[in-house]
């Protein structure tokens, strides 16, 4: 994922009664949703730990890269164009 935004919101469902932590901080859950807002106060790469564990699982642990950038358009521009997606698809 490539943003200019300082900060995003990492949100997702998971098990009632299960207990998630990003990068190490304790996130509420209720009722098998979570959401928090991380800060992104440096350009570059990022690395989002995101934990779940709950009474009888295994824990699972998902990272998500995010890279910040001040200039948008230009990230997206090394992206090449893939002429097999066409706008009806989206």
């Amino acid at each position: 994922m490539i943003t200019d935004l300082r900060e995003v919101e990492i949100a997702g469902r998971v098990a009632s009664g299960s207990a998630v932590t990003v990068n190490g901080v304790t996130v509420p859950s209720e009722a098998g949703s979570f959401s928090q807002q991380v800060r992104l106060d440096e350009e570059g790469e990022h690395v989002l730990l995101v934990r779940v564990t709950a009474p009888g699982a295994v824990p699972q642990t998902r990272d998500i890269q995010i890279r910040r950038t001040f200039d948008l358009r230009g990230a997206a521009a090394e992206f090449g164009e893939d002429r097999s997606i066409r706008y009806e698809q989206l």
